[in-house]
């Protein structure tokens, strides 16, 4: 039963520490682009464990090279929400009327506290164009333990059968979309290397995703079991295991009696689940700017419809005498299509303005700024 369906048990302490003991650690490439998000003293630290298990660190030619082409985009990444959020803090200070009021006055104050963190960490961050000390510890670290890569024939090949794969959902990569087989390549890179060198494999991601974890209602329990069932098959019967870096460090610090501190496993983790502190930062920068956008749009709606609702309560009054001295005349047709067309108008437009404002908590405050001329435009048109 177990070795029909070895995919679905997780392997017994014993294995485990089989495993642990003989395999290669395999680094995916956002855990080389985590890097970049940690603080300094968790970066070290973390570099320092990796360095520990020099001799059992390896990547697929395909994850240097997604580290590669991606380095640039975290780097300006940082750079961008660094901007926003001093963009935004600018805004709210030059916003009249919002300066007193005590919500935006805290929110002000958040603002400037991660500008002010920011300011530090940037201080010694690499510049796109400048040095980046981080991928030079990177560079050392992964000296000579970069796989070969594929030929063009051998990608060719794998890009085919990435598109049947993607067709009936078959793990790794399916989530990525049609046309996107990175994860495929460094999938079989490291079937092939395990069955190279006969050896184990545990590779160390932060990618969440269900085509790679076992997730049952919400809770990921282990890799994919087609997943190790397919490493099993193409390696004779070797073992793969995945983990995340604050499990992989937790792990490490029991099986190889490493010194790991609670709190780097927990910067780690939080990096890790957060997906990306520059992430958090443009989460947070979204939210800035719903606030303002909807305390001046909602004030500009609210405004707005009464205007129009007072010209269309003046212009019903004014035709009110028309329709009934046209109902006495019996020629009341006309004028009681006005009348509809006018209260159609009032819910029309009431309508499309409530509207405008729901869209506008989920635009950026750079979509809403090239719609609010049209919009106004179109405001205008009806006042």
């Amino acid at each position: 039963m177990k070795e029909r369906f070895a995919g679905y048990y997780r392997p017994t302490d014993e294995e485990f520490n089989k495993i642990w003991s003989s395999c290669y650690f395999v680094l995916d490439t956002n855990i080389l682009l985590d890097l970049y998000e940690y603080t300094p003293k968790t970066r070290e630290d973390f570099i320092e464990v990796l360095n520990k298990l020099s001799d059992m660190l390896w990547v697929p030619y395909q994850v240097a090279l997604e580290y590669q082409r991606r380095r640039l985009d975290t780097i300006s990444n940082h750079e961008e929400v660094y901007e926003d959020i001093k963009r935004i803090r600018s805004r709210f200070k030059k916003s009249s009327g919002l300066t007193k009021d005590e919500f935006i006055i805290k929110i002000d104050k958040m603002l400037e506290d991660i500008e002010t963190q920011l300011a530090v960490e940037f201080s010694d961050y690499p510049k796109i164009s400048g040095e980046d000390k981080i991928r030079d510890e990177i560079t050392s670290l992964l000296n000579g333990k970069v796989g070969e890569c594929y030929d063009n024939i051998k990608l060719k090949e794998i890009y085919k059968e990435g598109e049947t794969r993607y067709e009936e959902r078959t793990p790794p990569g399916y989530k990525d979309g049609k046309g996107h087989y990175g994860d495929l390549v460094i999938w079989l890179q490291i079937i092939d290397k395990s069955k190279h060198d006969q050896k184990p494999i545990i590779l160390v991601t932060d990618d969440r995703k269900e085509d790679w974890w076992w997730i049952h209602k919400g809770q990921t329990i282990d890799p994919r079991p087609e997943l190790i069932q397919e490493f099993k098959s193409k390696t004779e019967n070797q073992q793969f295991y995945m983990y995340k870096p604050d499990k992989f460090l937790e792990h490490a610090r029991d099986f190889l009696r490493l010194e790991i501190e609670q709190d780097i496993i927990e910067e780690v983790g939080a990096v890790s689940l957060a997906s990306r502190k520059t992430e958090q930062y443009a989460q947070i920068a979204n939210i800035m700017k719903g606030v303002e956008i909807n305390k001046l749009y909602i004030d500009q709606t609210i405004d707005t419809i009464n205007k129009i609702n007072n010209n269309y309560i003046n212009a019903i009054n004014s035709i009110a005498p028309a329709i009934i001295a046209a109902n006495r005349a019996g020629e009341r047709l006309a004028e009681m299509k006005k009348f509809a067309e006018l209260t159609r108008n009032i819910t029309n437009n009431n309508m499309r303005i409530i509207q405008s404002a729901t869209r506008a908590k989920s635009m950026s405050f750079d979509e809403y700024e090239s719609s609010s001329e049209e919009n106004e435009n179109e405001l205008n048109d009806e006042l």
